[in-house]
């Protein structure tokens, strides 16, 4: 009886890390595709899309230490960042 409960007990705890294993793939999964779609967002300059990739309130600090809250602020200091003479950036591409 005991050896029984010894192994439906090691079943268990296999079957709940193979579920665990597979939820976290699937967070992964969703991050690997969000960094995906945000990588073409910037390469293609898209703002929208790339304000799709963020919740609605947020706060971000780039580089040079802006602070900026939300996405309209995110999408115009980006699109400023690309077509801003003082920056000196022609273009930018990611990976």
């Amino acid at each position: 009886m005991r050896s029984l409960i010894v192994i439906f007990l090691l079943g268990s705890v296999v079957v709940l890390a193979a579920q665990e294993t597979t939820e976290r793939e699937k967070d992964h999964e969703a991050l690997r595709a969000l960094t995906k779609t945000a990588t073409t967002a910037l390469n293609n300059q898209d703002m929208d899309k790339l304000a799709e990739c963020f919740v609605d309130d947020f706060t971000f600090i780039p580089v040079d230490q802006t602070v900026i809250k939300g996405k309209k602020e995110m999408q115009a200091y980006y699109q400023g960042v690309l077509n801003n003479e003082q920056y000196g950036i022609k273009s930018i591409k990611f990976a």
